[in-house]
């Protein structure tokens, strides 16, 4: 992206061009400047800032002349599959999926996924803007998930739908809610706390987190710290208290991410809703490292190394979508229902505005695992 400054003075009119999908409401809703605000290099770079943090272009010019605030920009594409691929001493499970990421022309997300194999998925999701100048942020997903737990010897089949909300307080502080659903029916009776064999609960948990991280699409500097917790109803009661830190130190080109997550339960929590470090989301899986290990109780600290291959892919590939790649490597450590939990792996991370993927291989007292699919931030 590129700004040229040919002339300063007050915002008289606003033009858009090159958005055949995005609505235009949307993008001047996020400029930063309307009619009558003066002009001057540090507000043409902060347009160039914001419509770059929406996440939607490839490209963005300015220019200010006659008093005309011209913007051109250039949009990604929009529409595209992901593969989804997860291999483990558990069996191997492999699927596809599809996103939108500009639905409606306002920056939601819709997708879809469906899998196959040791893990049998399908899941569609939808949700507004997360980018920082959000004020308020909604999602919604509904999925089902079936396989068989070697850790307790049951099958499960689970089903779910899920609803968030979260509020920006401020420029770092977030507060999220979150309400689901939930089904979960096995044949090991024996296990559940229905006689039936058949598990109602709702689940409500909420979030304050505060975020000082550069926000770019691969953060290199600040933290992120959550205090979470979650109340279980229905069948049985619970109650969870969780809090996570994660920081990022660059030094060149790499960059040193310590996270440690400390999470504790009380009540009647069956055992199988968190099987010892056996689960991870059915939605999206691959979010480093909050999706790696699952507890009841634990206490996991881990450190990552991250070293930049590509600020920005070569050519043709940039015409397509702007982004990069970075290696990866990471230890976990410290013990999860009181058994320790030792975890290494490495991996690739591609981080572009349409989405970030993951590949990466692990081994420790999980066994052995590969993942390839889509990844998020941890918060």
């Amino acid at each position: 992206m590129w700004v040229v400054l040919t002339y300063f003075g007050r915002v008289g009119a606003v033009e858009v061009e090159g958005n055949r999908w995005t609505k235009e409401d949307y993008i001047l809703r996020y400029i930063g400047l309307e009619v009558g605000d003066s002009v001057g290099p540090e507000e043409i770079l902060k347009v160039k800032r914001n419509l770059w943090e929406l996440r939607l272009f490839r490209d963005v010019q300015v220019l200010f002349r006659r008093d005309t605030l011209r913007i051109n920009v250039k949009e990604n594409w929009y529409i595209f599959p992901f593969p989804y691929l997860d291999v483990s001493t558990r069996g191997i499970t492999v699927g596809l999926g599809v996103q939108h990421s500009n639905f409606r022309g306002v920056g939601e997300s819709l997708y879809a996924l469906a899998a196959v194999g040791y893990t049998r998925i399908f899941s569609v999701g939808w949700n507004t803007p997360t980018h920082r100048m959000v004020k308020t942020r909604l999602s919604f997903d509904l999925g089902r998930e079936v396989y068989f737990s070697y850790a307790y010897r049951m099958g499960l089949d689970i089903l779910r739908g899920r609803f968030k909300f979260g509020s920006r307080l401020d420029t770092a502080w977030r507060f999220q809610s979150e309400l689901s659903l939930n089904r979960y029916v096995s044949d090991s009776v024996h296990l559940m706390f229905s006689p039936t064999g058949r598990d109602l609960f709702a689940k409500f948990s909420v979030s304050i987190t505060r975020d000082t991280r550069d926000w770019e699409l691969y953060p290199r500097s600040g933290y992120v710290a959550r205090a979470t917790f979650s109340d279980y109803m229905g069948g049985f009661t619970a109650w969870q208290y969780g809090f996570s830190l994660q920081r990022f130190s660059t030094f060149g080109r790499t960059t040193l991410v310590p996270y440690v997550r400390v999470v504790a339960t009380f009540g009647e929590l069956p055992v199988y809703l968190l099987p010892y470090l056996v689960g991870t989301s059915s939605v999206l899986r691959g979010n480093f490292p909050s999706q790696r290990i699952v507890g009841r109780d634990m206490f996991v600290f881990s450190l990552e190394v991250r070293r930049v291959l590509l600020d920005r892919f070569p050519e043709p590939f940039n015409l397509i979508s702007d982004g990069g790649m970075a290696l990866l490597m990471y230890l976990d450590f410290g013990r999860a229902d009181g058994n320790r939990v030792l975890i290494g792996g490495v991996g690739a991370m591609v981080y572009t505005p349409l989405g970030s993927f993951t590949g990466s291989i692990t081994y420790g007292t999980t066994g052995f695992s590969t993942f390839f699919g889509p990844s998020a931030r941890i918060f």
